[in-house]
């Protein structure tokens, strides 16, 4: 933590263009008034300051540098919500929306940014920004070096969507990542996930086209209302009770590593479930009992496809 407890003064003003203009006017005149200067939220209550001061009618400039970027950028938790206006009032967007919870960043602006949206928020509102700060790694190349256009390994995520779609590039960048470790990406991993992405769409398609033909009040009984308790599930046939008891073991694994942040294996486990059981083994199953002349086990597999 030597980054926090050795901190040093920094710049705060930048010559830009745009930004936070700084807070900060400057009296006009003699050499006594000219030396003189006011900090406030408002020319106004510097002006108040300043005549207070120096006497009515006193010239006033503000500073025409803006903030440092990350200082402007530090103030974001709570003046994208309405501060300094709305700070004390009850249903305001600032009473409901600051402090936040979770902030998910990348590890290498931890003290750029992290530290001080921490540490203004603290200093203007008496309250941390958020509790949990979640540290991604950088996405680099396939072999794990940095993306450079010099270099040519630029994975263009633009046109990584047109080729690949926006769901393939979404789990690449999810899947197989640790906290604070950097993301290796390349182009065969998307498009293993762009295949995953087809497998979900054509067993949605398969499951729709099924029960299309049923009438409303069949197509009613398959609604999910909740989880299926045990009655229900005992008189299931052996295939149908195998995969829900796979699902509920899932949907518990992954609400557990969500929780944790884990998302890496909670993707994975998501996965290798709906590739491997649900889709290659559970729907091949069930398209013999569809076509059977067994009503019931007709019935039995749709619910359980739709269930799951």
């Amino acid at each position: 933590f030597n980054w926090l407890e050795n901190i040093q003064d920094w710049c705060i003003s930048r010559q830009l263009w745009w930004g936070h203009r700084i807070p900060v006017w400057y009296a006009q005149g003699d050499a006594q008034a000219s030396s003189r200067y006011f900090v406030a939220r408002s020319e106004s209550e510097a002006r108040k300051q300043a005549e207070a001061e120096l006497g009515v009618g006193v010239e006033l400039r503000q500073d025409e540098d803006v903030l440092d970027t990350w200082f402007s950028s530090g103030l974001w938790p709570f003046a994208t919500v309405g501060w300094p206006v709305q700070e004390g009032q009850d249903g305001s967007e600032f009473a409901r929306f600051y402090p936040s919870s979770v902030m998910e960043t990348g590890y290498d602006i931890l003290f750029f940014w992290v530290a001080r949206m921490m540490m203004l928020g603290i200093e203007f509102t008496g309250k941390p920004p958020f509790h949990t700060i979640y540290l991604h790694g950088l996405v680099r190349d396939a072999s794990g070096q940095k993306m450079s256009k010099t270099k040519g390994n630029v994975v263009d995520p633009l046109e990584t969507i047109d080729s690949m779609g926006t769901d393939a590039l979404r789990l690449s960048l999810v899947t197989g990542v640790t906290p604070g470790m950097d993301v290796p990406l390349s182009m065969e991993k998307i498009t293993a996930n762009r295949n995953f992405a087809n497998k979900l769409w054509n067993t949605a398609r398969f499951i729709v086209m099924g029960i299309s033909e049923l009438d409303p009040a069949d197509r009613q009984a398959l609604a999910v209302l909740g989880p299926m308790g045990e009655e229900e599930m005992m008189r299931l046939a052996l295939p149908e009770r195998w995969v829900i008891s796979r699902c509920h073991e899932l949907v518990d694994r992954v609400t557990s590593q969500l929780c944790a942040y884990d998302f890496g294996p909670a993707g994975q486990a998501i996965y290798s479930f709906l590739w491997d059981e649900y889709a290659d083994w559970f729907i091949e199953i069930s398209k013999r009992r569809i076509g059977s002349s067994d009503v019931t086990a007709a019935q039995q597999a749709r619910r359980v496809l739709v269930y799951v």
